[in-house]
């Protein structure tokens, strides 16, 4: 098999994987549209490890939402022994618009402030999987806290700008040594507007990816079709046009030569005969020729139908 033949062979392959793609996530959204539920989503936060810091007994973790605007604390550590954790233990958020929101941490020990956060965006830790369409999707994210007024926390690497003697910007890098890390357990159960989102996304993907897959086998297919290959290496385009598969002239085939009887019967009673022609003229025109014939005979020969005269 040449070299065209495989491409196109691989190109066909994709194009039916993309179809395959797009049937299932159809078939997931069609699932999905059968459910009723329309219960919004939520967040459930548990605070799993704290290090850097002793005060872990009368520790508290302010956890501030952007979108929506909500705050919760947590006092306790969450214990994988304890299936059922009470509010204290953790925090649960409900319609969270994981596309925007953030989570800004802070961190309160023997009633003193340690330090907070950075704000976190919510969108990588919130992922859905379009096609296992799980319930819950549990994610462990470390938290670093500075000590307030130790500089922007926002900065990772604490950048200041210098100028040197040429003019030029350079960057030193001074590193913030966190105060203590919470190790924060994310536990995210996507509502069914969530799972459609992603699979509407996932399939305007595939779809694309598709549209790209057939421009490629048309492309494929118009250049073998124009250097002769068309899956048999022993068929080339010259033997196609030596060997026309219709023809030429097979429409002006001479017809067979009628018998003499046939030929006699073609000419005096066939359809096309004169007497059946005379016949259907004779037929559509006899009242015209009744009528003018009566006329004439009363103009021209009236008087043999007069009364005789009175004696």
């Amino acid at each position: 098999m040449s070299d065209s033949n495989n491409e196109q062979a691989l190109a066909r392959t994709a194009v039916m994987e993309c179809e395959q793609e797009i049937q299932i996530i159809k078939a997931s959204l069609r699932k999905l549209s059968a459910s009723e539920s329309d219960a919004p989503n939520s967040l459930e936060i548990l605070l799993v490890k704290v290090e850097g810091t002793d005060s872990s007994s009368s520790l508290k973790v302010n956890l501030q939402l952007s979108s929506p605007v909500e705050d919760a604390t947590l006092t306790k550590m969450y214990d994988p022994s304890n299936s059922e954790p009470s509010d204290d233990v953790k925090a649960t958020f409900h319609g969270v618009a994981t596309a925007v929101s953030t989570l800004t941490v802070s961190v309160i020990a023997d009633e003193k402030e340690i330090g907070s956060s950075a704000p976190h965006d919510l969108a990588p830790l919130c992922v859905v999987n379009a096609i296992d369409q799980n319930d819950r999707y549990e994610t462990e994210v470390p938290i670093g806290i500075v000590a307030n007024g130790s500089g922007d926390e926002s900065k990772a690497e604490g950048q200041d700008k210098k100028v040197t003697n040429e003019g030029e910007d350079s960057t030193e890098a001074k590193v913030i040594q966190p105060t203590c890390t919470l190790t924060l357990r994310l536990v995210y159960q996507p509502s069914n507007n969530d799972k459609k989102e992603e699979l509407y996304q996932l399939l305007n993907k595939k779809s694309e990816k598709k549209a790209s897959a057939l421009e490629n086998l048309r492309k494929i297919s118009m250049n073998m079709a124009r250097t002769g290959t068309d899956g048999s290496p022993s068929k080339s385009a010259a033997t196609a046009v030596a060997k026309p598969s219709v023809k030429p002239g097979f429409l002006n085939k001479k017809k067979a030569e009628a018998s003499k009887v046939r030929s006699f019967y073609e000419r005096t009673l066939g359809p096309n005969s004169i007497v059946r022609t005379s016949l259907g003229l004779l037929f559509l025109t006899k009242d015209y020729l009744i009528f003018f014939g009566a006329i004439s005979f009363f103009h021209f020969g009236g008087q043999f139908l007069a009364l005789p005269a009175p004696a």
